[in-house]
């Protein structure tokens, strides 16, 4: 995710924040033993954060190709641009401070389980409960997952014009 926000976001134009973010949902739902349910969904989007004219513009698309980050920090940029002339604000520089840095990547060491894997496990429950409580007369077991994805890279213009990249 890091390099395709690498391959968008200049220092040319100031201070720049450009995001990238997905989620993945699996759901899995057994009912007496039948399955009445398997979904797998994903939702991304993309969102920028400029610095212009002493204000921050702010902008983001529920998208996250090519087209969609170039359009979140033109909009961004926009919206700080504008703001600022209407606040009557001049392009007054950011504190200095020591840029951010750092890759995180808090990803399970786990092997991921297969989906034959991940049904037996479900029907191992389900089999378990029908067979503990009988009188029990229904009972839903759901397997949800959740993996989330973000990225962000930020970059600035210091005092003395040097370009600095700052990854997060």
């Amino acid at each position: 995710m890091l390099e395709r926000l690498e391959r968008h976001i200049t220092t040319d134009q100031g201070y720049t924040e450009l995001r990238l973010h997905r989620n993945l949902s699996r759901r899995v739902a057994m009912r007496r033993g039948n399955l009445i349910e398997n979904s797998t969904s994903t939702l991304a989007g993309s969102s920028a954060r400029c610095h212009a004219v002493g204000t921050f513009g702010f902008a983001s698309v529920p998208a996250e190709d090519d087209v969609a980050l170039e359009h979140v920090l033109a909009e961004a940029r926009a919206n700080a641009e504008l703001i600022g002339r209407r606040a009557g604000h001049s392009d007054r520089p950011l504190p200095t401070t020591a840029p951010g840095q750092g890759i995180y990547d808090y990803r399970s060491k786990r092997t991921k389980l297969p989906a034959s894997v991940r049904m037996d496990l479900l029907k191992q429950v389900d089999d378990y409960v029908r067979t503990r409580f009988p009188d029990v007369i229904n009972t839903d077991v759901v397997l949800g997952e959740l993996a989330i994805e973000k990225a962000l890279d930020q970059r600035f213009r210091n005092s003395n014009h040097i370009k600095q990249p700052c990854r997060a």
